[in-house]
């Protein structure tokens, strides 16, 4: 799958507001649990057996066309799973995370913030829409 910024630009303004406007995530971006941490898998490093807990990653293709993955937490991967499921600001997404799980609104609103801009920086966000 292409991951061309050109095929939708008059739609995503790739360098918007991720707070005031509506984020996008790279069309590739897919979001994969697992039960091995599949981010240290490698030569050196073989897993025993399945983990206690779920490694959940965004899996997505550059603009290079090479395959990306980041490791989430529960947070962030709450944070993706509703961008791709509704359109909502980042700002609100971010709101209502910190209302769910009872967290301090201005610390989940500023991590978001970060997290938001460093996946547009590695081509894990296309941008924001331009129209809501």
């Amino acid at each position: 799958m292409a991951t061309d910024p050109a095929e939708c630009a008059e739609d995503i303004d790739a360098h918007g507001d991720v707070l005031a406007g509506y984020p996008v995530l790279n069309p590739t971006a897919r979001l994969a649990r697992y039960r091995y941490p599949v981010h240290r898998i490698g030569p050196r490093y073989q897993c025993a057996g399945p983990a206690v807990t779920e490694h959940v990653y965004l899996v997505y293709r550059d603009a290079a066309d090479a395959v990306r993955f980041v490791l989430l937490n529960p947070v962030s991967m709450r944070l993706l799973d509703m961008l791709r499921g509704t359109r909502l600001t980042g700002h609100a997404a971010l709101l209502r995370i910190a209302q769910e799980l009872h967290l301090d609104a201005e610390a989940v609103i500023a991590a978001g913030r970060t997290l938001l801009e460093d996946l547009r920086r590695a081509g894990a966000l296309s941008g924001t829409w331009r129209k809501p």
